[in-house]
Parts: structure tokens; C-alpha cells; sequence
């Protein structure tokens, strides 16, 4: 070997062993992402209740109210009796309301009924006048003087467009019986019952 040919080989030497050198520090070496993650929680979830109170009893769901001031005895033809049943809402959410009726005995056929939802209610005359009378005063009529159902399975609707309760509100549902003028001597002594049920939905129900 030539002393010209031993420096280009010291020279080639070197340079291979850079380049293998820059290799192993590519290969090899590591770099850090910082990273960071952040969490949201809810607080509580809840879902409303739905509560329809009559008269201001039965507070939670359903339950029936026998109304014992509902009641009139020894009517005639003609005579009338008026009641007001109070629809609350005793939920946490606001609601609508519906109102069906029927009635069960001899004398349901000639019972003639009228709904005022915000009517009040008034009664005059006496049993020994025989002209008891009783009237809804303010509200609207849902319901004129007719009869209902005489089946609890096919009730008649008497608030048949549903009717808003906020929460905690409550309305005056005027009820007036009569027994029918023209009712037939063969029904003296004859009794019946009638049952209102009161439906509520929620607001934007269909």
C-alpha cells in the first residue's frame, strides 16, 4: 500500500462510521407530547311526578274520592243539585286535564248532568217546596244538560278538551244534576250513583 492510498482510506472510514453513528441516535432516541384531559360531571337527573288531587285529597297516584256532600235525597221531577269538585295539581310538572262521567242504578237513565269547569256553585228552594234548584255561577259550559253513560267502560267525556293546571293550581269543576222533568212515575223511590273520573297528561301530551 501506497502512502497516498492510506489517508483516502482513513478517510472513508470515518465517514462510514458518522453515518452509522447518525443512524443509531434516529433509531434509537425518544421525544415527550405533553398531554392533559379534563372531566365534566352532572349534577342530579330527575324525572317529574304527575299528581291529579280532588278536593284536595288524594295526594299521590290515583285512589278514588267518595264525595259524601254529593248527595241529595227525595228529588222530583224538575228539581236540581249543584256541586263543585276541585281539580289540583299536586305534581311537580304542569299537566292537562280530562273529565268523563257515568252512572250505575234505575234512576241514571233520568239524571240530566251539566259541567262548568270554573264555575261555582249555588243551591236554593227546599225539599218541602219542591223546588230545589241548583246553578253554576262564572265559568263555561263543557257539558249542557243531558244524560251520561250508564257504563263504567264506556264513559261519557263531559271535559272532553284537555284543560291546563300549573303546578300547585287548582279550578272549580261546577257539577249540576237534575232529574228530568218529564221523568217517568215508575222511577219514584229509584236511586243511582255516578262516577267522574278526572285524567291528567302531561303538558304537550297528543
Amino acid at each position: 500500500m501506497t502512502a497516498e492510498q492510506r489517508p483516502r482510506r482513513l478517510a472513508v472510514l470515518v465517514w462510514v462510521s458518522g453515518v452509522v453513528l447518525m443512524l443509531a441516535v434516529g433509531v434509537g432516541g425518544t421525544m415527550a407530547f405533553w398531554s392533559d384531559e379534563a372531566t365534566v360531571e352532572t349534577g342530579s337527573l330527575a324525572a317529574g311526578r304527575l299528581d291529579v288531587t280532588l278536593n284536595g285529597e288524594l295526594a299521590g297516584e290515583g285512589g278514588v274520592l267518595v264525595d259524601t256532600q254529593f248527595q241529595i235525597a227525595d228529588l222530583v221531577p224538575g228539581e236540581s243539585f249543584a256541586r263543585v269538585i276541585a281539580v289540583g295539581n299536586g305534581g311537580t310538572v304542569p299537566l292537562d286535564y280530562t273529565m268523563t262521567g257515568s252512572t250505575s242504578g234505575t234512576l241514571g237513565a233520568a239524571l240530566r248532568w251539566t259541567v262548568v269547569p270554573g264555575g261555582s256553585a249555588t243551591n236554593a228552594g227546599t225539599v218541602a217546596g219542591g223546588n230545589r234548584a241548583g246553578s253554576c255561577t262564572g265559568g263555561s259550559s263543557t257539558y249542557p244538560s243531558a244524560a251520561i253513560s250508564g257504563s263504567a267502560t264506556s264513559p261519557t267525556g263531559v271535559i272532553a278538551t284537555p284543560r291546563p293546571l300549573a303546578v300547585g293550581a287548582s279550578e272549580q269543576v261546577c257539577v249540576i244534576v237534575a232529574l228530568d222533568a218529564n221523568a217517568a212515575s215508575t222511577l219514584q223511590e229509584a236511586t243511582a250513583t255516578a262516577r267522574f273520573v278526572i285524567t291528567g297528561i302531561q303538558r304537550g301530551a297528543p
